[in-house]
């Protein structure tokens, strides 16, 4: 079954851009109504319009504002509010209060649209995401009631609902960077966040071009790539659910859509 936010992270350089385009795509395919979103940075326009996929971009001040003026009922006084220096200052010396506040705009932004649509967000890579999901449950340790209490207990409510989010995230087929994401899924097992995929992206193994009986012809160079990728997985063969091989389209708009031919078991 879709969930309402599919939520990939992990080590930089995996390919997680990708594989969220390309998830995203999928969908979109399938005939859903997505939005993609990159969280930390603008959303690659020409991109998603050329793979028909609608996004949306989110700042901390427009997200602030968003909530202000659901609990004050007046737009107005939000803006107002956002315009004195000591709240402004308030983000500065609290870091995690923006990622509280995204979060908290996202997983609105998705019970609002009751299902109507799927948000694929593209996030920042291990330390930012976890620090991401985190935030909400550090505030609630200092705060023992109050309208922001009761509203953080609403995130992590929908956040551990069957079929609200997934958590992806993809791993390069090293031992160093399947370990980060291992240790990525098991901080946020901690927070109860337990809808978690691992997968192992850019596998030569995996490749259906390399494999078969004119394996034995490959170069050298691969055949060693080969071993050594079996060689890193092989301890966290059963952890990882899904592999991705490496695609050798020429460009990146062919690699995502290559992707999203193979994206369906993450759904």
């Amino acid at each position: 079954m879709p969930r309402q936010i599919y939520a990939l992270t992990g080590k930089g350089g995996v390919g997680k851009s990708s594989l969220a385009l390309g998830l995203a795509h999928r969908l979109a395919l399938e005939g859903k109504k997505v939005l993609y979103n990159a969280l930390d940075r603008p959303a690659p326009e020409d991109v998603c319009r050329q793979l028909g996929i609608d996004f949306f971009n989110l700042n901390v001040r427009e997200s602030t504002q968003r909530y202000l003026a659901r609990k004050l009922k007046t737009q107005t006084v939000a803006s107002w509010l956002l315009k004195i220096p000591f709240v402004e200052a308030l983000f500065d010396i609290t870091p995690s209060l923006a990622s509280l506040v995204l979060m908290g705009d996202i997983v609105h932004r998705a019970e609002e649209g009751k299902g109507e649509f799927h948000l694929v967000l593209d996030l920042p890579a291990t330390g930012h995401a976890l620090s991401l999901f985190e935030a909400s449950h550090h505030f609630r340790s200092i705060l023992e009631s109050g309208s922001l209490a009761d509203d953080i207990d609403s995130i992590h409510i929908l956040l551990r609902r069957s079929g609200f989010m997934k958590v992806i995230i993809p791993s390069l087929p090293t031992a160093l960077s399947a370990q980060e994401s291992l240790e990525l899924r098991e901080s946020l097992k901690k927070i109860h966040l337990i809808d978690i995929d691992l997968l192992i992206n850019n596998s030569y193994r995996a490749s259906s071009h390399l494999q078969g009986p004119g394996n034995r012809s490959l170069p050298d160079f691969l055949k060693k790539k080969i071993a050594l990728e079996e060689e890193a997985l092989r301890n966290w063969e059963g952890e990882f659910t899904h592999t991705v091989p490496h695609l050798f389209e020429n460009n990146s708009l062919d690699i995502i859509k290559s992707i999203a031919t193979r994206a369906a078991p993450l759904l």
